[in-house]
C-alpha cells in the first residue's frame, strides 16, 4: 500500500508523533512518501533521519520564496512536467485554469502542484486541515482515498481571522473520504466547517511511555518545581500561569516556575515575569532537545498547561507518562486526557484563581501529588499508547485503500 503524507516542517520536535508515526507505520511494510514544506528540526533528528526505514522516502517541496525566485523556476517546472507527464501535466493545467483562470494565481498553484505530478497514492492524509488553503486542489488531482486532521489550532483558531483558509476547510470536508480528529472536541469543532460527523474518526495523540519511564523521586524539596513545555504562542496562556504564580508566593509557598520553549510572545512574557516581581522565580529555557524535555520532566512536580486553545498536548501526555500530576484548562480536549481531581486538575480558561488554588493544593500535598502522578501514567499507558494510535490509522489507512470506508473497530463521532 502506498500513503502519501502532505505536511509543513518536518521533522519538528513539537511534532516528534508525526515523526513516530510515518516511522513506524512504514516498518509495518506501507510505502510511505512524505511531502514537506520545508525541514523542521533536522539537526535534532540527524540519527533518526540517517537510519530511516527503505520504505519511508522524504521530499521537500520548492520554496515559495523569494517569489521572484519561484517565478523563475515555474517555467522549467512546466517544461519537465508536460516532457514526462504530457496528459497528466495538461489535464491539471485544464482542471486549474478552470478553476483560477489565467493570472498570477493559476501560476502560484501550478508552482505548488506540480512537484505532485505522476504520483500514485492509494491513500493521501494532509497532517493538517490548514494545508487545503495552498494544496487542496490535490484532493481532486490526484488518485486514492484522501484524509485530512483537525488538530487545534487549524480548526479553532486560523478559520476563524483568514475567511479564504474557512472556505478551503469547507471544501475539503467535501471532498474527503475520512476526517481525522485528535479528539471528541475537536469533531464538534469541525461541524462548525459542514464536517458530516460519519465522515470523522476519532485517533488521540500518543507518546511512548516506554520512552517517558518513571525515575524514583527524592525527598520532597522546599520549592515547588513547576514546568511547561510549549510554545511562546498567546494561545497557550502562559501569563495567566505567571499570574498565579504570584498568587502562589503570596500564599508563602516557594515555587520556581521553568518554562521550556519559544515563540513570539517571549518578549510578552519575560515583561509579565518582571511586572509580577518573579524575575527570580521564572526561567525562560527557550527550545530545548528532546533529551533536556526528558531531563526537565525528570524534576518537575507539577506540570502546568493553561492553555486557551487546544486539541490535545502531546507534552502534557508525556509529562503524564512520566508520574506528573498536570494542571490544564478546559480547551479543546483537554478534559478527554486529564481527569479532574484524578490525575491533575481541570479549570475554566483564564481562570487565574482556579491555577493558584490548585497549585497551592498539590504544594501543600506531596502523597496527593504521587497518586495523581501515578493514575496520569496509568491513563496513558491505557489510552494514549503510541502502539494504539499507529493500530488505528494502519486500519483507516488500509480499509480505505480497500474501499471498505473507515473499519468498524475505530472511535467514531459522540455528540454528546
Amino acid at each position: 500500500m502506498r500513503l502519501m503524507v502532505i505536511t509543513g516542517a518536518f521533522p519538528q520536535v513539537s511534532q516528534t508523533f508525526i515523526f513516530q508515526k510515518l516511522v513506524r507505520l512504514a516498518q509495518r511494510g506501507i510505502e510511505v512518501e512524505v511531502m514537506a514544506r520545508n525541514p523542521g528540526d533536522v539537526a535534532a533528528y540527524a540519527s533518526e533521519l540517517a537510519a530511516l526505514p527503505p520504505t519511508l522516502t522524504l521530499r521537500y517541496l520548492p520554496p515559495t520564496q523569494p517569489q521572484a525566485a519561484a517565478a523563475a523556476r515555474l517555467p522549467v517546472m512546466l517544461a519537465q512536467a508536460l516532457a514526462v507527464h504530457p496528459k497528466q501535466a495538461r489535464r491539471w493545467i485544464a482542471y486549474l485554469r478552470k478553476r483560477y483562470g489565467t493570472g498570477p494565481e493559476l501560476g502560484k498553484r501550478l508552482y505548488r502542484l506540480l512537484p505532485f505530478l505522476g504520483s500514485s497514492p492509494d491513500v493521501v492524509h494532509f497532517e493538517f486541515s490548514s494545508l487545503v488553503e495552498e494544496y487542496g486542489d490535490l484532493a481532486a488531482l490526484l488518485p486514492g482515498k484522501k484524509v485530512i486532521s483537525c488538530r487545534g489550532a487549524d480548526i479553532d483558531i486560523l478559520p476563524r481571522v483568514r475567511p479564504s483558509l474557512a472556505g478551503a476547510i469547507r471544501r475539503a470536508f467535501d471532498e474527503m473520504d475520512a476526517v481525522h480528529c485528535v479528539t471528541q472536541a475537536m469533531v464538534r469543532s469541525a461541524m462548525e466547517y459542514g464536517l458530516d460527523p460519519a465522515k470523522a474518526f476519532v485517533n488521540y495523540p500518543s507518546v511512548n511511555w516506554e520512552y517517558f519511564q518513571p525515575e524514583p523521586r527524592s525527598t520532597p524539596k522546599e520549592t515547588l518545581s513547576i514546568l511547561t513545555v510549549s510554545r511562546l504562542h498567546w494561545k497557550k496562556g502562559i501569563t495567566d500561569a505567571v499570574r498565579a504564580l504570584r498568587h502562589v508566593h503570596e500564599a508563602g509557598i516557594r515555587a520556581h516556575y521553568l518554562v521550556v520553549g519559544e515563540g513570539d510572545q517571549r518578549e510578552a512574557i519575560q515583561f509579565e515575569v518582571w511586572d509580577q516581581g518573579l524575575s527570580d522565580h521564572v526561567t525562560l529555557a527557550g527550545a530545548q532537545k528532546r533529551e533536556a524535555v526528558r531531563a526537565a520532566l525528570t524534576e518537575a512536580d507539577v506540570f502546568l498547561l493553561p492553555t486557551l486553545s487546544e486539541g490535545l498536548s502531546n507534552a502534557a501526555l508525556e509529562a503524564m507518562a512520566m508520574e506528573i500530576p498536570v494542571i490544564t484548562t478546559d480547551a479543546g480536549g483537554m478534559p478527554e486526557a486529564v481527569r479532574d481531581g484524578v490525575d491533575g486538575y481541570v479549570v475554566r480558561r483564564r481562570d487565574i484563581d482556579a491555577l493558584a488554588d490548585r497549585l497551592t493544593r498539590l504544594a501543600r500535598d506531596p502523597e496527593l501529588r504521587r497518586r495523581m502522578g501515578k493514575s496520569a501514567r496509568q491513563q496513558v499507558r491505557e489510552r494514549f499508547g503510541i502502539e494504539t494510535q499507529i493500530d488505528v490509522f494502519e486500519q483507516v489507512y488500509r480499509s480505505l485503500a480497500a474501499g471498505r470506508g473507515l473499519p468498524q473497530g475505530v472511535e467514531s463521532c459522540r455528540l454528546t
